[in-house]
């Protein structure tokens, strides 16, 4: 029997880039403590076979996107303004930073049209009563199970088992309710992340409360308009909608490997059959819908920006296979060296063979195009064709049809996956001595040598226009307020009304979708063939 038993302590500050402006995050010794047990026994006390376990908690360093991104290195401000004349030509901003629109104010040299705003899509909340951080948030975890059995069956042959099991304890991600009202970072899940719930900040200036209608002309300047109430005491922005949803990431994963290793050859046969399922697909975010196939921007992705996002058009919360979900993945390897001459020529080959990936229907709810709401959740793929006509909105024009050209739902393929993906990689190296003391290696890799092009993520947006969203609107409470009828579109509502602006959403801003071209197409396809020469000088 070996025990392996210990315990890790780690501190952390994450600094920002600009100290005079953003807050830091830190996490002291008793915010991260990671215990760890393992043990191994030899099952028939010769060697041959061994059971093992192990348990283990495991923290993230966060990376530096987070305060790059949200701290003060990124800049990105957008000055706002009428089109009162189409000679592009004129829009000419001369800021000597060359940045185009400044920290506040007008751009100069843009004298186009009526200046409407400045907005700061970089900004953080400041005021310390509603803090931008959560002062209670914990350091972003895991917790680990693993379990096997591996047996020597002869001197070169052996067998191999495992069972995995991966649970995310806590995620650290910006949330808000529009992109330009400021964020809060903390855990998902939390009561901090409750952005709805949460109890609009009055702030004041000169002891004088920021109300409506004696406004004091400082609360503009010094908190936004976000914060200004118009026809309320304050309070919440939707007491009536559901609860924030925790991150959930599970993996569970049982892997079989046959070995066979001699002074001739090297091969091996794995096979490994696994689910990961949550909403959350980690500091990558791999939703295809998210920034073209996937954003790297760890702590601050498109997941949980809105409110909406965590529920589904049925009301149930966001919980389906996450997009690199494969249940089924096997792999076959073999590696034989040939010396000759003293010299070495060696030859490998790799074959993966996997099953693919879900396929979604995202529906732009709120925000942007890529703040979905998935119509059958996870892995489900709602079919849709659209009647035909042209769309007129007008009902003094001939052709003026209000079910022409609608979303037309068509059945729903349940546990839509994209095609298997097979891949055969082959490499070949030469070694040959120059001298006692000097060899020289000569290789080539092969990777997809048969040129296979499997497509591994398909368009999921049913909408062809990203200014076009779901947004049902209500009676604005709160100045700067979205003006968003969260509850409807976090309740059980239906999705086929939503994008034909029909039903309940007759009064949502804009005009009905329009259904995607690519809709269901291929966006991404595996890697074309590739070869890659290699030398090495040994000595």
């Amino acid at each position: 029997m070996t025990l392996n038993l210990g315990v890790r302590f780690d501190t952390e500050i994450l600094p920002p880039y600009d100290p005079t402006r953003f807050p830091s995050v830190n996490f002291g010794w008793g915010d991260k403590i990671a215990p760890r047990i393992g043990g191994a026994y030899d099952l028939l006390h010769n060697g041959k076979v061994k059971v093992y376990a192990s348990y283990g908690k495991y923290f993230d360093i966060m990376k530096m996107n987070l305060a790059r991104g949200s701290f003060g290195s990124d800049y990105w401000h957008q000055c706002v303004y009428t089109l009162d004349s189409t000679n592009y030509n004129a829009i000419t901003p001369t800021l000597a930073t060359g940045a185009g629109c400044p920290a506040s104010g007008a751009a100069p040299g843009v004298t186009v049209g009526r200046f409407i705003e400045n907005v700061d899509f970089r900004a953080t909340k400041a005021d310390p009563r509603d803090p931008a951080i959560d002062p209670n948030m914990k350091p972003m975890s895991q917790h680990e199970f693993v379990a096997g059995v591996d047996w020597a069956i002869t001197p070169t042959l052996s067998l191999e088992s495992g069972y995995s099991r991966m649970r995310l304890d806590n995620a650290i991600e910006d949330m808000s309710i529009t992109d330009n009202l400021g964020f809060y970072i903390g855990n998902p899940g939390s009561t901090f992340a409750d952005v709805l719930d949460r109890n609009v900040v009055i702030p004041d200036t000169g002891g004088v409360p920021c109300t409506s209608p004696n406004t004091p002309a400082g609360c503009n300047a010094n908190f936004g308009n976000n914060y200004l109430l118009t026809a309320s005491n304050g309070g919440p922005f939707c007491a009536e909608c559901p609860g924030v949803v925790r991150a959930i990431r599970r993996y569970d994963g049982a892997e079989f490997r046959l070995k066979h290793q001699s002074a001739k050859w090297v091969g091996a046969v794995t096979y490994t059959y696994s689910k990961l399922t949550g909403n959350y697909p980690g500091l990558t975010n791999t939703d295809p819908t998210d920034g073209a196939g996937g954003r790297h921007n760890p702590n601050n992705t498109r997941l949980f920006d809105l409110p909406s996002m965590t529920y589904l058009p049925n009301g149930k919360i966001d919980d389906g296979p996450l997009s690199t979900d494969r249940p089924n993945t096997a792999k076959v390897y073999g590696y034989y060296p040939l010396k000759w001459h003293r010299m070495e020529t060696s030859f490998g080959v790799i074959q993966a063979a996997f099953q693919g990936t879900p396929i979604n229907t995202c529906l732009p709810v709120v925000g942007t195009s890529s703040a979905c709401q998935w119509a059958e959740g996870r892995g489900n793929f709602a079919n849709f064709t659209r009647t035909p006509g042209l769309y007129q909105p007008d009902p003094s024009k001939a052709n003026f049809c209000t079910t022409c050209g609608n979303f037309v739902a068509s059945g729903v393929t349940q546990n839509a996956r994209t095609d298997p993906y097979f891949q055969t990689d082959f490499f070949v190296t030469h070694q040959f001595k120059m001298t006692e003391r000097y060899s020289l290696k000569l290789g080539a890799n092969v990777y997809n040598i048969l040129n296979q092009h499997a497509a591994v993520a398909v368009t999921e947006n049913v909408n062809a226009a990203s200014s076009n969203l779901i947004s049902p609107v209500r009676p604005s409470r709160f100045s700067g307020d979205p003006q968003v009828n969260w509850a409807l579109v976090m309740s059980p509502y239906n999705y086929v009304d939503a994008v034909n602006h029909t039903g309940s959403f007759t009064s949502s801003l804009g005009t009905p979708m329009t259904l995607a071209g690519r809709y269901g197409m291929p966006s991404v396809y595996q890697t074309a063939r590739q070869l890659r020469l290699e030398v090495h000088f040994i000595f």
